[in-house]
C-alpha cells in the first residue's frame, strides 16, 4: 500500500513546492513600499527555477507511476503485462484522458521553463507556469474520488480549491523558511523582511 502511495505523495508535494515558489514570485518577494522594484537576484531566480524543473520531473515521473497502478487495478493484471492494455486505458477512460492532459501540461511546462528567459521576463513567466500548475492540479482532481459523481461538480471544485490552497500555503512556507528568508536575512534590512513575512501571513490566511 505505501509504495502505490508513493508516486502520488511525491506529485503533491512536488505541486506543493512549484505553487510555493512561483506564487513567492509573484505575490511574496515583489517590490515592497520601500522599493521600485524587485531585489531578488539572479542566483535565487535560478535556484528557483532549477528547483521548478526538478518538480516537473518528479511530477511526469509520478505521473507515469500512477498510471500503471490504475491499469493494474483496472485489469487485474501484473506491472510486467501492462504495456498491451496501456493504450486502452489511456484513450478510453476517463482516468486516461485526464493522465494525458496531465503529461501534455507538464511537458509544455518544461519546456517553457527551459526555454523561457527568467531573468528578463520573470513575473509573466511565474504567471504562465502557475496556470500550468492550476491545469496539473485539476486533473488530479478530476480522476479522484471527487470526481465519482461527474467531473465539473461542487466536490471537484471544492477538492481542486483544497489542493490550491494548500499549494500556496504549505509551499509557499516551504519555500519562504528554507529559500526565502535565509538570502533575506542575509542582505535586507528589518522592516523589508517583516513586510515580506506580513505579505506571506496575508497570502496564507486567504489560502
Amino acid at each position: 500500500a505505501l509504495l502505490y502511495a508513493l508516486p502520488g505523495w511525491c506529485e503533491l508535494v512536488s505541486i506543493a513546492r512549484c505553487v510555493g515558489m512561483l506564487t513567492s514570485v509573484l505575490w511574496i518577494i515583489g517590490p515592497t513600499r520601500r522599493e521600485k522594484s524587485s531585489r531578488v537576484p539572479n542566483h535565487l531566480v535560478d535556484l528557483m527555477w532549477h528547483l521548478l524543473l526538478i518538480g516537473g520531473a518528479v511530477m511526469i515521473a509520478a505521473a507515469m507511476a500512477e498510471l500503471l497502478w490504475q491499469a493494474n487495478q483496472m485489469t487485474g493484471r501484473p506491472i510486467s503485462g501492462l504495456l498491451p492494455v496501456l493504450p486502452t486505458v489511456i484513450l478510453r477512460t476517463h482516468i486516461g484522458h485526464m493522465w494525458l492532459i496531465r503529461m501534455a501540461t507538464l511537458v509544455i511546462f518544461l519546456l517553457v521553463l527551459a526555454k523561457w528567459d527568467r531573468h528578463l521576463h520573470l513575473i509573466t513567466g511565474a504567471v504562465l507556469l502557475l496556470c500550468f500548475m492550476a491545469i496539473v492540479s485539476g486533473t488530479r482532481s478530476l480522476s479522484r474520488h471527487a470526481a465519482d459523481t461527474g467531473n465539473f461538480t461542487l466536490a471537484t471544485l471544492s477538492d481542486w480549491l483544497h489542493l490550491s490552497a494548500a499549494s500556496v500555503w504549505g509551499g509557499g512556507l516551504a519555500v519562504l523558511s528554507i529559500i526565502i528568508l535565509p538570502w533575506m536575512l542575509r542582505d535586507h534590512s528589518p522592516p523589508i523582511i517583516a513586510e515580506i513575512v506580513s505579505r506571506f501571513s496575508r497570502a496564507a490566511g486567504i489560502a
